[in-house]
């Protein structure tokens, strides 16, 4: 009687590992970036202010989230606190707030293409014909006007008008 009783345990036992193992699936990586893949929403995440640690993560349309992706993309992390991402067409401007500077980033690999230094802060921004208007301090950079700082919390176009 005891013997059956351990070898029912033991199928029950084994038959119950071999359910758990096989029910378990490897948790899939960001597998990169690919020219083909197209993402429906850009997620911008801030990041700690007393670490500087803000990256970019995507909702792809198949569902699936990648994060990190400039750091993939560059081989090396943002290393700063992302205030907000503007589309400038074919790029991101990606608007540091501790590093006072706008990462340019390529929409479809998240590269690198160029960075503006020397604004103080920025925050808020939008584009419009060509032209990234940026809300932040007192500072100028090519091919950016800059808006003085001051109480208004964003900026927009509406109808080719600016609005603060």
């Amino acid at each position: 009687m005891k013997q059956k009783i351990t070898s029912k345990l033991l199928c029950v036992v084994v038959t119950l590992c071999l359910l758990l193992l096989n029910s378990c699936e490897k948790d899939e990586k960001n597998e990169g970036i690919t020219d083909d893949e197209t993402y429906s929403c850009l997620i911008i995440n801030m990041g700690n202010y007393s670490d500087a640690n803000g990256g970019i993560s995507a909702l792809y349309t198949n569902g699936q989230v990648k994060n990190q992706l400039y750091q993939q993309a560059n081989g090396e992390p943002l290393a700063s606190i992302i205030e907000s991402a503007v589309d400038c067409g074919s790029s991101w401007a990606l608007l540091c707030s501790n590093e006072d500077k706008i990462e340019l980033i390529d929409k479809r690999n998240f590269k690198s293409k160029a960075v503006i230094k020397g604004i103080s802060i920025p925050r808020y921004g939008v584009s419009h014909n060509g032209y990234l208007y940026v809300k932040g301090f007192d500072s100028i950079a090519p091919d950016v006007i800059v808006i003085d700082y001051g109480l208004p919390v964003s900026i927009s176009v509406l109808a080719n008008d600016l609005f603060i």
